[in-house]
């Protein structure tokens, strides 16, 4: 593999792990009513941005949060959301 291949396929894998984060929810989690509020663990506040209803209760979930959409764990698919602080 020459240098530039190398270089263009580790900046791929960066740009990858910067788009997407893994986080902790903060409390208990409800699941999406079509506007939920969502707190992470770290502060950060994000607004579901598109309808979409789903009941699930678990405390402290983890979530994934990638190209402008959270997928919260034992969810059946990801939400967009936008980050409002």
């Amino acid at each position: 593999m020459t240098e530039d291949k190398l270089t263009r396929k580790v900046l791929n894998i960066m740009r990858k792990v910067l788009n997407s984060m893994r986080k902790r929810l903060a409390g208990e989690w409800s699941g999406w009513d079509g506007e939920t509020l969502v707190t992470l663990f770290d502060g950060s506040r994000w607004q579901q941005d598109e309808y979409y209803y789903e009941y699930r209760y678990s405390f402290m979930p983890w979530a994934t949060i990638e190209h402008g959409k959270m997928l919260v764990d034992g969810m059946n698919r990801a939400v967009r959301v936008r980050r409002i602080d």
